[in-house]
This record gives C-alpha cells, sequence and structure tokens, in this order.
C-alpha cells in the first residue's frame, strides 16, 4: 500500500530509507531534520513523496518533487530505495509505477532521475518502464589545480533569474539554479564571459555548473579553476556535472578522480504530447 510521506510516521519514513540505502554503492545515513532538510531544499513534497507499506511495515521510499522548469513541467525522482528484507518483491517497480501515474494525473512532459552507472539493476528497472539516458554526469575531483595566469579573472554574484533562460537542459535537477544560493558570473575585463555555480562545503568548492557564453574560449577554464581554488584554498571537486559539455572535456584534461558517474535519465510522458 502507497502511504503520503505528509500522512506517515516521519520516523518511520527516515528509517526505511537509511535501511534502504544502508548497502547502497554511496551508502546515505541522515538523521529527521537531514532528510526534512532535503526534501525543503531541493523542492521535493511530503505530498508527492511516499512509502510503500507491507505487512504493517514500511518496506520502500521514493522522494518525489514536481516544479516547472523553463515551461517543461517536470518530477524528478528525488530518491528510491527498498529495505533490504523486502527486496525482489516488486515493491521497486510498484513505488515507481505510483510515480508514473502521479506524473500523468499531475499533467507532466516528464519524469527525470539519476542512477549510478555501475548501479545496472536499477538501470535496468527504469529502461523496462521506458525511461533512457539523457547525458552522463561526473562526480570527483579535479587533482590537477593549474596557476592562473589571468589577473583580470574576477567573479561576481548575481540574480540567479538573469541566467535562468540560458541553463542547459542537461543539467539535473538538485544541480539547477533554483536551489542554490551561490550563483556568479565570471567576468574578464568586466565583460561577462559566462556564470559558475557551487556549493562550499567544509573541505572543497563542489562546482555544479560552469558554463561560458561563447564555448570556444575554453581556455578560460584553467583560470576559472585556478582562480577559485585561489580565492578558497580548498579542493576542487565536481557535483553531477554534465560531462557531455564543452566546459567539461577541458575540466577532464586537468586529471580528474572520478569516483562514480550517474545517468540522468528521462522518461517523456506521451499523454501530453
Amino acid at each position: 500500500m502507497i502511504i503520503s510521506i505528509e500522512k506517515a510516521n516521519f520516523t518511520l519514513v527516515t528509517e526505511v530509507w537509511n535501511e534502504g540505502f544502508s548497502d547502497y554503492i554511496v551508502p546515505i545515513n541522515m538523521s529527521e531534520d537531514a532528510l526534512n532538510y532535503r526534501i525543503s531544499s531541493l523542492g521535493l513534497s511530503k505530498s508527492y513523496s511516499a512509502v510503500f507499506e507491507k505487512e504493517q511495515q514500511y518496506a520502500g521510499i521514493i522522494l518525489i518533487g514536481i516544479q516547472v522548469i523553463q515551461h517543461v513541467k517536470t518530477m524528478w525522482i528525488g530518491g528510491m530505495s527498498v529495505a533490504p528484507d523486502f527486496r525482489r518483491q516488486q515493491i521497486a517497480k510498484e513505488l515507481m509505477n505510483y510515480a508514473k501515474e502521479l506524473a500523468k494525473k499531475e499533467n507532466c512532459d516528464e519524469i527525470r532521475l539519476e542512477v549510478i552507472a555501475t548501479n545496472t539493476k536499477a538501470k535496468k528497472l527504469y529502461e523496462s518502464l521506458g525511461f533512457t539516458e539523457l547525458n552522463e554526469l561526473a562526480v570527483g575531483e579535479i587533482l590537477t589545480i593549474p596557476e592562473p595566469t589571468n589577473k583580470d579573472l574576477t567573479f561576481e554574484k548575481i540574480d540567479k533569474k538573469e541566467i535562468l533562460d540560458i541553463e542547459s537542459n542537461l543539467v539535473p535537477w538538485q544541480n539547477r539554479l533554483m536551489f542554490t544560493n551561490n550563483s556568479y558570473n565570471i567576468n574578464q575585463d568586466g565583460t561577462s564571459i559566462g556564470f559558475i555555480t557551487y556549493n562550499e562545503i567544509p573541505d572543497a568548492i563542489s562546482i555544479q555548473q560552469l558554463q561560458l557564453k561563447d564555448p570556444s574560449t575554453t581556455e578560460y577554464i584553467f583560470d576559472i579553476i585556478g582562480t577559485l581554488q585561489k580565492d578558497y584554498n580548498k579542493k576542487i571537486k565536481l557535483s553531477n556535472f554534465d560531462m557531455s559539455s564543452t566546459e567539461y572535456q577541458q575540466l577532464a584534461s586537468l586529471s580528474l578522480q572520478l569516483p562514480l558517474t550517474q545517468y540522468q535519465m528521462v522518461l517523456r510522458m506521451k499523454n501530453n504530447k
């Protein structure tokens, strides 16, 4: 039985989340406050998100958000797992089918999610439900940080509304401008050449987006990374960074350590086309 998280016992909701991800490729353990923060900070919905109840226990969980992004009504699966004792009972498929029916009801244009590249079992499930690969995302650390040579390169905090319209369609949900607080124009001699968004975490700067206005000017990438490291004196990491972008190709030449990559997958809702 599907139960909205809004109506569920949130302590038990948190427990099934942690059980489901306890043996994941990248284990995720959260407190109730941390799970609440994930839901609120990423625009997820407790009314759309749900748990699957079986034998009077919460057996699985799915987190869901719906937003209109660049005129496209998008549903995002912000996490889905099944507790170890309830696996191989079609519960993951039940949760995904619930999401598909909800997307139809809410007139969504598409559903997006991410799956770790080595998680072939989950990827096959999503493919069986009609999902296809959209792009691959890098999660890792830049090992070679160049010394910046361009002294006229600066970062200027901007209102993200100014760049919403030029944000790439391939950016995953959690990296979208609407969910970040650090958005900066990259200026060369006072003229904007692009923008960057990132999170500052205790030991690193985690880049979410880096987009140049003119893709032919990728030589600026080295100075951008070097300046960022010089300003913060921290490691520089990539967080779900679009690997199909021209900017990534230049970043990859700096020696990257990629602990994992993810596929962003999409299901186009035919009922709305």
